[in-house]
Parts: structure tokens; sequence; C-alpha cells
């Protein structure tokens, strides 16, 4: 039987029941398609007279806005995943330009997100850090009418295109969860936002899930005690802020850090006139962070796969890019426990 007309790769993921991008993996062997799936959609492509031709797509340039690992370590991870899937997509017509920015200035974030428009980007991924930066920065994407992700934090009334990152609320519930494990009513809770954005939404949607879950635990909310600190702050006065808030009320028997900074917070804390041990949760399996938990100098780190969000980031915009589809509007990656008796299972994020 002949062919009447030409089927692209829409059409067999159609007749193949799978998305574009299952489809598009089988023809660059690359990714997980199971093997049925595989040999499903290579039987219908010979059926068919299905041929792949690089040059039926044009050369995407996807624009990289997010924070230099230099300025705040943790974003290594999301950026090597970015970057090794990038690799593996080189044959599907895409590129990224990176501009990364210094996590600690929003000026630095919209000035690099700027030079990321002058650079005729086709598509953008960003870290939204500083919520009215973002604002600006989205009003001239929107401009350009080209698609925009946020990886890792999410501002939902900016509708992005996609989005992947942890459920923040339920990762801070989850910290909470912890905390009100064999808590008394004469001990006291410290949580601290050590983020040089108040407006940040992951930092404050953790702090809202802990707070919400510690509900549950104590009728006596007045143990549980939220510190904004400015990481900008050097460490005397940091450490002052911790003397004043012991002076009111009395030392803390547990202490989450809402972000990946709780090496600094604890070196701090090792400052102060406790003889109790503290309990002490953070986020995020930093080289600092692990050498702690291993010594017993933290318990809890709280993670996602960071290097898989990135990757991630990347499948969203290349699909949507080249074929104008997305599985989902949003992508939510799990959070995981970690403690001295496990963190070596993290070497594989």
């Amino acid at each position: 039987m002949g062919v009447s007309k030409s089927v692209g790769i829409k059409e067999i993921a159609l007749m193949a029941n799978v998305s574009v991008g299952t489809v598009d993996r089988v023809i660059h062997n690359r990714g997980r398609v199971s093997e049925a799936t595989k040999e499903k959609i290579e039987r219908l492509m010979v059926e068919h007279g299905y041929k792949h031709k690089k040059s039926t797509f044009k050369l995407f340039n996807i624009g990289i806005l997010l924070p230099s690992p230099k300025t705040n370590p943790y974003w290594a991870l999301p950026l090597q995943g970015l970057k090794d899937r990038a690799k593996v997509l080189t044959d599907s017509s895409i590129k990224i330009t990176e501009n990364l920015f210094n996590y600690n200035s929003a000026d630095d974030y919209l000035k690099k997100g700027e030079e990321l428009l002058s650079e005729h980007v086709d598509g953008l991924i960003i870290h939204p850090l500083f919520r009215q930066e973002t604002y600006q920065i989205i009003r001239k994407v929107r401009d350009l009418e080209i698609p925009f992700v946020f990886l890792d934090a999410n501002l939902p009334e900016l509708e992005p295109t996609y989005f992947v990152g942890q459920d923040a609320k339920s990762c801070g519930g989850l910290a909470g969860r912890l905390l009100s494990l064999g808590l008394r009513k004469d001990e006291d809770i410290w949580i601290i936002n050590l983020s040089s954005n108040s407006g940040n939404s992951t930092t404050f949607l953790r702090e809202i899930g802990a707070v919400d879950t510690l509900k549950s635990f104590t009728d006596n909310l007045n143990q549980v005690k939220v510190l904004d600190i400015n990481p900008s702050s050097n460490d005397d006065e940091i450490l002052s802020i911790f003397k004043q808030k012991i002076d009111s009320n009395k030392s803390p028997s547990r202490v989450y850090v809402t972000n990946s900074k709780i090496g600094r917070v604890y070196k701090i804390i090792q400052k102060l006139d406790i003889s109790d041990r503290i309990v002490m949760i953070g986020h995020d399996p930093l080289e600092e962070n692990i050498k702690l938990l291993n010594s017993n100098k933290i318990d809890f780190l709280i993670a996602q796969d960071s290097k898989k969000q990135g990757a991630l980031v990347l499948d969203g915009i290349h699909d949507f890019l080249l074929f104008n589809k997305l599985d989902e509007k949003e992508k939510h990656i799990c959070s995981n426990v970690y403690s001295k008796e496990n963190i070596n299972s993290i070497s594989s994020l």
C-alpha cells in the first residue's frame, strides 16, 4: 500500500498514542523509552515512509537567566543538568546562551535579563528570584512574543509557558513535620530565612508550609520564631540578631534554614553560649552541607534532584519550540530527606 501523503512527527505521535517528545527521543536515540514503545514508533515510521530531516527545524536560541554558582553554589547542580541535556539535544536544532547573574543583586539580574533579550533569543529559562525585576523582564518577553519557563521558583500570575521545581509549600511542610518530632511545650523553634529577597517565593512558601504543619502539633505558636535576615549582613551582625532573640526569649531547641545556607547559620550559632544540642534542618546537598551532615553537626537536609530539574526545564522549552506542545504546564520534583545514614545515596544527583 502506497503512502498518499507525507507524515510528520505529530502524526506519528498520534498514531502511536504517545507525546511528540517520546517520538523525538526515539528518533534521536536519547532518553528513556520502553522497548515496546520504541518498536511501535519505529514500525509506524517505516510503514508511513517517515524520514527525519534536520533542516525542517530552525535553529532555536534559548536564553538562560540563572544565578551564578559563584554567588550561590546550589546553582551548579541545575546548571550542570541543563548543560548535560543540551549536549544530548545538539542534533535537535537548539543552542543555549547563558547569562548568569549575581544571586544577591536585583540590579544585575535585571541587567543580565535585558542583555539576553538583546541576543534575539527564541525562548527564555529564568529563575525568577526578584519579583519586581521579573515583572519588568517578562513585560519585554511578552512584547517579543517568545515563550518563557521558570525554574526552581514560580510566579504563576505571570503565566509561564512551563514551570519545573519542587512544591515549595509541601517541602516546608516536610520540614515542619521533622521539627515537630518530640517537640516539648517549653522548646522554641527558629525558622531562618537567609534570603536576599523578602519576596523570594520559594523560601516564603517553605516558611508557610513549615508553620502550617507545626500548627497541628502545638497549640502555642509563640514557640515558633521566624527570623528574616539579609545575607549581605556580616556574621557579627547576624550573631547580634541571634543574641537579641535569645535575650528576649530563649535558646532554640531546633532550627530550620529555608535555603541552602545552613552551613553559615551553623557556624554562627556555634558562637552562642548554648549548652544543649540543637536539631538543625536545611536544604540542598552542597559539599559543605554534606560534610556537616556526615560529622553530626546538622541533622537533616531536604533536597530534590536538582540536575534533573535542569534537564527537564530544557526538555520542556525544547518540545514547545520544536513541536508547540507540552504534556503538562508544571512539573514538580519530589523532595527527599537525607541524614548521615543515607546521604551517600545522593552521589548520583
